[in-house]
């Protein structure tokens, strides 16, 4: 049996055309459906420069990778980037086991990735 938890937005931001989204908790499949559509609502709101700020979640599954990875590909061919920032240790050792560094940014702070964005920093190359 999959248990659906949902999906907790603390904060959804949007300064310079720059959104940062906030969720708490695990990001496991019902709650990917959530963060999916919070970031639909930013693509259909013409936002393309998007920040995920992962620093209360403490699990991601495979289900929230998909959304991320998928979202970034939508994003990017719009000339934006989706960054993610705050991840504690288990979730950064997924994502460096996945090489995720390959395409997808990823910082330590919510400024560090908007100074990225405001430098106009290439996205990261595609594969």
């Amino acid at each position: 049996m999959i248990e659906v938890t949902s999906l907790n937005l603390v904060d959804t931001t949007k300064t310079d055309n720059v959104i940062s989204i906030k969720p708490t908790g695990s990001i496991e499949l019902g709650c990917a459906e959530e963060l999916e559509q919070t970031i639909n609502s930013a693509l259909n709101s013409s936002c393309f420069r998007i920040i995920i700020d992962l620093s209360m979640v403490d699990h991601i599954g495979s289900c929230g990778w998909g959304v991320m990875l998928s979202k970034l590909k939508k994003v990017r061919e719009h000339g934006g980037d989706l960054k993610i920032v705050g991840m504690h240790a288990e979730v950064y050792d997924f994502y460096k086991a996945l090489e995720f560094f390959w395409v997808l940014r990823a910082y330590n702070t919510i400024e560090e990735a908007v100074d990225d964005f405001i430098r106009n920093i290439a996205p990261m190359p595609e594969c």
